[in-house]
């Protein structure tokens, strides 16, 4: 039987964070919505199943595991994790979302990332991903729709990181667009309508604009390659219902890529 680490301790996730962050990270314009608590409580208990069956069968325990989640945002899982996992490390680009987590999960270590991104830092000082963790000091490194904004080589770069941080039989899990999923193939995205993925970023990812960095589809021989050259091996893939497929409760709407470091 499924155990879901749904969970029954935490009061701070039941404040929903300020409707501006939920916004930015992607929860849509809930700046004159109402019901926005019961949308934020709703966005937690389907972040912590969705982690809680991606983890089934890999083996870890909640209580004994180190999470690194990369782009924590607001704190959906970090709600969940935070003094619940042996450890919980969540980092993110914008200044204010580290400062808010730090404040309302203290349980949890938040850490400022100023890494370039042209749509969540375009100010960031450094243009390379580099983390400052020891080696071989995680079980899980974790993002959900961060590789969705990435170029391909911060990709590589994030990859790499994890192999890094990441004890062996540790988990890679991030959310992703692969273009294998689109059941029509490269030249459009079904979205409800056709998202239009004209753009060539590189030979390996495609996206809407010339420069945009939303909805980066990327190949998935190119994701394989670079999870194989950094010392990983394909757990899992969960196709999401993003490219016209059946959802499933390992996926909400993009593509879920498990990676077991070997």
């Amino acid at each position: 039987m499924l155990k879901l680490y749904l969970l029954p301790t935490s009061k701070l996730r039941k404040e929903h964070p300020p409707a501006w962050m939920m916004t930015l990270v992607g929860l849509g314009d809930l700046t004159k919505q109402e019901g926005i608590q019961k949308l934020w409580e709703r966005s937690v208990d389907q972040a912590a199943l969705r982690f809680s069956h991606q983890l089934s069968g890999s083996g870890f325990k909640l209580s004994k595991i180190d999470v690194y989640e990369l782009g924590c945002g607001c704190g959906r899982l970090a709600s969940e994790l935070a003094g619940l996992t042996r450890s919980y490390t969540g980092s993110d680009t914008n200044k204010k979302l580290i400062d808010y987590n730090s404040e309302a999960y203290p349980g949890g270590t938040f850490k400022h990332l100023d890494f370039h991104n042209e749509m969540y830092n375009p100010n960031g000082k450094t243009n390379s991903i580099k983390l400052e963790e020891r080696p071989s000091s995680f079980d899980i490194f974790y993002g959900a729709s961060v590789f969705t904004h990435f170029r391909s080589r911060h990709v590589e770069e994030s990859i790499a990181e994890a192999s890094s941080i990441l004890r062996p039989g540790g988990l890679l899990i991030q959310s992703i667009y692969l273009k294998r999923s689109a059941i029509k193939g490269r030249d459009t995205v079904p979205t409800g309508g056709e998202l239009p993925i004209s753009h060539e970023l590189d030979a390996y990812s495609w996206s809407q604009g010339k420069e945009s960095n939303d909805f980066v589809v990327y190949d998935e021989g190119f994701l394989l390659e670079s999870a194989d050259q950094h010392g990983f091996e394909c757990y899992k893939i969960a196709r999401g219902p993003w490219g016209g497929l059946t959802s499933n409760i390992d996926s909400d709407w993009q593509d879920w890529i498990l990676l077991r470091k070997k």
